[in-house]
C-alpha cells in the first residue's frame, strides 16, 4: 500500500515537472540573450519577494493602519509574481511549464481577489485625509490645544488671585468682628459705668436736695407769720430750685436709661396709649383722632406721649392739644402731637432737642430741658425720625415715626 502511494506521488511529480523544450533552445543557444533574461527574472524575482516582506513589517509596526485582508491579497499577489520569475530562470535550462501554468492561474486567482477587495475598499481610502488635510487638522487641534492650556493657565491664575482676595478679605472680617466685639465690649462697659454714676450721682444729688428742702420747711415752720413776704418768696424760689432740681436729676436718669433696657414689642394702638397720658396727666384737652397700629414697646411710647403732651400743655395753656396719625412710606406710621400755643422760631427746631434745651426761663415755665432729648432718642433708637412743624403765633406739631405693625397683626 505505501509502495503504491509512494509510486502515484512520484507520478504526480513527474508529471508536474515534466520538462519541456528549454527556452535557450528558442533563443538559439545565443548567449547575450540568455544573459539578459536570466538577470532580469532573477532581480524581478528578488524585488517581488523583498515586497511581501516589506508589507509584513510594515502592517506589524502599524496596526493601526486598516485593511489587513488588501495587504494580505496583496502580499500573495507578488509573492507568485516573483515566483514566475524563478520558473522562467528555470524554463532557461528545463522548463517545467505545466508547474508555471498552475501557478500563473494561481496568481491570477488571486489578483482578481486583490483586485475585487481594493474596488470595494477604493471609497473608504479615499474618504480617508490627505498628508496636508492631516496638518492642517493637527495645526488647529495644537492651536486649540495652546488656547485650553492658555485657558487653564488664566483660570489657574484667577483662582489664585480669588483666593488670595478671599484671604484677604477674610481677615479684613475677622479684624472687623474683632473691633467690633471690642467696641461692644467698651460700650456695655460704659453703660454699665454710665447706668452706675446715674444711681450714684441720684443718690448723692438727692440726699442734700432733701436736707435743703427740710431745712427751708423748718424755717418757715420755726418763724412762721413774723417771716416778710420777701424771704417767704425767697423760701417759696429756693423750694421751687429745689423741686426743679429733682426733677433734673430725673430727667438725667431717664435719658441714660432710655431705648436700653426694652420690653417686648407688641402691636400698639397709639390712640390708646394717648388716653392713658391724658388720665396720667389729668386733663380733658387733649384730642385724640384715628392712628394706625404700631409695633412698639408700649412703656417706651407711652414715655414719649407722655413728653410730648406734657410740654404742649405747658407751653400752651389754653386750647385743645390734638393727635394723630397715618401711614406713610416705608412701613412707618407718622404720629403728630399738635397745640396751639405760641409757637417757635424756626432757628430753634434743633436746637430743642438738645440735652438742657429750654426756650422760656425756667422761672416762667418749670422744666427741666431733658424731656425732648429723651424723645428724640427713643424715637431713633426704633428706628424713626422727629421733626418740629412751627412758627411764632401759629402752635406747634411735633412730628415723628414710628415702624407700623404688620397687616393682621392685632
Amino acid at each position: 500500500m505505501h509502495e503504491h502511494h509512494a509510486t502515484q506521488s512520484t507520478s504526480l511529480f513527474a508529471w508536474l515537472f515534466h520538462v519541456f523544450t528549454p527556452r535557450r533552445v528558442c533563443m538559439e543557444e545565443q548567449a547575450d540573450v540568455i544573459a539578459m533574461h536570466l538577470l532580469s527574472d532573477a532581480v524581478i524575482a528578488l524585488a517581488y519577494f523583498s515586497i511581501p516582506l516589506a508589507l509584513v513589517y510594515f502592517v506589524r509596526r502599524r496596526p493601526d493602519v486598516g485593511f489587513p485582508a488588501v495587504f494580505r491579497l496583496f502580499a500573495a499577489f507578488i509573492l507568485l509574481c516573483g515566483t514566475t520569475h524563478v520558473l522562467g530562470v528555470i524554463a532557461i535550462w528545463a522548463p517545467p511549464y505545466r508547474l508555471d501554468g498552475y501557478v500563473k492561474a494561481a496568481t491570477a486567482l488571486v489578483s482578481i481577489a486583490t483586485a475585487v477587495q481594493l474596488w470595494r475598499v477604493a471609497p473608504t481610502v479615499l474618504s480617508l485625509a490627505s498628508p496636508a488635510q492631516l496638518r492642517a487638522i493637527n495645526d488647529t487641534l495644537r492651536n486649540e490645544v495652546s488656547a485650553r492650556v492658555a485657558a487653564q493657565e488664566a483660570q489657574a491664575a484667577l483662582a489664585t488671585s480669588l483666593e488670595t482676595r478671599v484671604r484677604e478679605r477674610t481677615r479684613e472680617l475677622e479684624a472687623a468682628s474683632s473691633a467690633r466685639e471690642d467696641a461692644l465690649r467698651e460700650l456695655t462697659e460704659r453703660n454699665r459705668d454710665l447706668d452706675q454714676f446715674a444711681y450714684v450721682a441720684s443718690h448723692d444729688l438727692r440726699a442734700p436736695l432733701r436736707g435743703i428742702s427740710n431745712l427751708s420747711q423748718w424755717i418757715e415752720d420755726d418763724v412762721g407769720d413774723t417771716l416778710p413776704p420777701k424771704s417767704r418768696e425767697h423760701l417759696r424760689l429756693l423750694a421751687a430750685r429745689v423741686e426743679r432740681m429733682d426733677a433734673l436729676i430725673d430727667g438725667i436718669l431717664h435719658y441714660s436709661r432710655a431705648g436700653r433696657v426694652r420690653g417686648a414689642q407688641e402691636a400698639v394702638d397709639p390712640a390708646d396709649v394717648a388716653r392713658e397720658v391724658a388720665q396720667m396727666l389729668a386733663t380733658d384737652r387733649v384730642r385724640i383722632g384715628a392712628v394706625p397700629k404700631v409695633l412698639a414697646d408700649r412703656v417706651e411710647l407711652q414715655q414719649v406721649l407722655l413728653n410730648l403732651v406734657g410740654n404742649a400743655l405747658k407751653h400752651a395753656p389754653t386750647g385743645p392739644v390734638e393727635i394723630s396719625g397715618e401711614r406713610t412710606a416705608g412701613g412707618l406710621v407718622e404720629i403728630v402731637v399738635r397745640d396751639h400755643g405760641p409757637g417757635i422760631e424756626a432757628r430753634f427746631h434743633e436746637r430743642i432737642f438738645g440735652l438742657f434745651q429750654t426756650l422760656a426761663p425756667r422761672d416762667e415755665v418749670e422744666g427741666s430741658g431733658i424731656g425732648l432729648a429723651v424723645v428724640k432718642k427713643l424715637v431713633e433708637g426704633n428706628g424713626g425720625a422727629i421733626r418740629l412743624e412751627s412758627s411764632l403765633g401759629a402752635g406747634a406739631a411735633f412730628c415723628f415715626t414710628w415702624p407700623a405693625a404688620p397687616e393682621g397683626v392685632t
